[in-house]
């Protein structure tokens, strides 16, 4: 392993050594050290505008179970399957946090340490994650993260399962900033989708898959509660009932 320093406000992680600073100087950076994997010694990972990572794509070495498509690495995901999940500065329960992660939010997984690893009463793998929060328009650009995750709070498409019976619902949530979806889920666990913007209209139909409280339509991930369905992080509010309809451009 090496470790790197790297430039954070010190209003972004769990805690400080110093005493917090006064208003004016909450944005102050200090140095933080995360600890790399010796695998990804001779790729390139540096922060280069204060929030944002530059990453070569040979540190990008777990693209083939994530979602995305695997010709294009840097622009491959996986979900995040737990609620105020810790992202750490080293593999170990007894690192400082960097970040807390919520439900559906996404991750890059750079690196997974073969070797397995408890926590607490949970078995898994230590994970080395590019976090980058969704940007929100109209607000200040998020910071990006790198750091280490336990996976058992990880959805890769391999944990997802198809499901052959699901509750009869609808949901329209914003795709993008000039997209609407609107899925339609049936009982016997198949969906079927719209996709629409200003220029396009596209529709699909499949089956669901499932992991946990977590719904999957095509890489669409929705949290399942006891009375609705939640679009992934980036993607709300929901608006429910789906306007029913045919799939045109608007």
């Amino acid at each position: 392993m090496r470790v790197v320093s790297l430039s954070l406000a010190c209003a972004a992680i769990e805690r400080c050594d110093e005493s917090p600073p006064a208003p004016a100087q909450a944005e102050t950076p200090i140095e933080y050290a995360v600890e790399l994997p010796s695998e990804l010694a001779n790729c390139t990972i540096q922060r280069f505008d204060g929030t944002r990572f530059r990453i070569d794509e040979s540190c990008y070495s777990e693209a083939d179970d994530q979602f995305g498509n695997a010709s294009y690495p840097t622009l491959m995901w996986s979900l995040i399957a737990g609620s105020d999940v810790n992202l750490r500065l080293s593999p170990s329960l007894e690192s400082a946090a960097i970040a807390r992660l919520q439900k559906t939010e996404k991750v890059q997984i750079l690196y997974i340490r073969p070797e397995r690893s408890t926590a607490g009463a949970l078995s898994g793998h230590w994970a080395f994650v590019h976090y980058e929060p969704e940007y929100l328009s109209g607000q200040p650009w998020p910071t990006y993260h790198v750091g280490w995750v336990f996976d058992h709070y990880i959805a890769r498409p391999s944990n997802f399962d198809p499901i052959s019976s699901f509750r009869d619902s609808a949901i329209t949530f914003n795709v993008s900033v000039d997209a609407i979806g609107r899925y339609y889920f049936h009982e016997d666990g198949t969906y079927d989708s719209c996709v629409a913007g200003k220029d396009f209209a596209t529709t699909s139909r499949g089956r669901l898959r499932s992991f946990r409280d977590l719904i999957l339509a095509e890489d669409y991930a929705f949290i399942v509660t006891a009375e609705s369905l939640v679009p992934q992080i980036g993607h709300g509010p929901p608006v429910l009932p789906a306007a029913v309809g045919p799939c045109l451009p608007f």
